[in-house]
């Protein structure tokens, strides 16, 4: 009696392989390596959209973040007493001679027979006209009814605010300090750091948003483009397509993309030196260029000729 013939296994398509491969990766594990690996970029497929948005957000935070260090060290030099030679001569002159005036819930009030104009050390001193100062006005503190100014040209440091920040202020807090002489000097640093980090936390939030939003953007374009890396693909031995949807493609880029944003994040930090646009610059490169080679390499692998 001939015995049976076993039929040998046919060896699994290239595809097939690669599903294998990247499927033995835990989904976490893919999110944490997708940067560098095509296997486990595939992986974050499917991912759940839960932990796709965590990635997502981290990565836009970390572009973000440097332009936020950025905000802070420009607002911190503007801040500096330094920056205002002779400013301290103007605050004593305006306790002297700038009369009665106080900071309300209506802004900015000043006694009618309180003079407008203050002229010392090269600074004019300028008290209850409304909106901002000129931009060729040179040296000037000024005390509008809406706004509170202090800009010196000759070093480039200004600082504006409206006066919310300065409720309860009035001229017997600044004649008090104009007994001391290191009482005064506190006294202009504390409005120069209230005056200058007034709206941060407005800044910050809308900067995040922001890049929120264009970094979003990139990532549906780029998830796009990698969801055509298989349009027509040769069909494998089973008959199915190795083609990625659009939604699976953008959750595989946010994934993929978290690299260079990280990366991006550290290099602006490393070199404050770097702008925004050259930041931004090289993040779109950096996260263009991983997802070409995802790109490609989802590419060769569909496009193989079969055996």
């Amino acid at each position: 009696m001939p015995e049976p013939r076993m039929t040998p296994a046919s060896p699994a398509s290239p595809a097939a392989q690669q599903a294998a491969a990247s499927s033995s990766i835990p989904p976490a594990a893919a999110v944490v390596v997708a940067s560098w690996s095509n296997k486990a970029a595939e992986r974050c497929a499917g991912v759940s959209w839960f932990a796709v948005f965590g990635v997502f957000l981290a990565s836009s935070l970390a572009v973000a973040l440097p332009f936020g260090a950025g905000r802070w060290r420009e607002a911190g030099r503007d801040a500096a007493v330094s920056s205002y030679p002779g400013l301290g001569a103007a605050f004593m002159d305006l306790a002297y001679r700038g009369g009665n005036f106080s900071v309300g819930a209506s802004g900015f009030q000043v006694d009618p027979i309180a003079p407008t104009e203050l002229e010392t050390d090269g600074w004019l001193v300028v008290l209850g006209k409304p909106g901002s100062p000129a931009p060729d006005s040179g040296k000037i503190l000024w005390l509008g009814t809406e706004r509170f100014v202090v800009s010196n040209p000759e070093s480039g440091a200004v600082v504006a605010s409206d006066w919310t920040p300065f409720q309860g202020l009035d001229a017997s807090d600044l004649r008090q300090a104009a007994n001391d002489r290191t009482v005064m000097a506190d006294l202009i640093s504390g409005v120069l750091y209230t005056a200058a980090f007034s709206d941060m936390a407005s800044t910050l939030v809308t900067l995040g948003l922001l890049m929120l939003t264009q970094n979003a953007f990139f990532v549906s374009i780029l998830g796009v483009f990698l969801s055509l890396s298989a349009l027509r693909p040769r069909r494998n031995q089973e008959g199915a397509r190795a083609r990625m949807e659009p939604l699976k493609a953008i959750r595989v880029s946010a994934c993929a993309m978290a690299g260079p944003a990280f990366v991006t994040g550290i290099l602006g930090l490393a070199l404050p030196s770097l702008n925004a646009a050259l930041l931004w610059l090289a993040y779109s490169l950096l996260g263009g260029i991983r997802v070409v080679i995802l790109y490609m390499a989802r590419y060769r692998q569909c496009h193989e000729p079969l055996g």
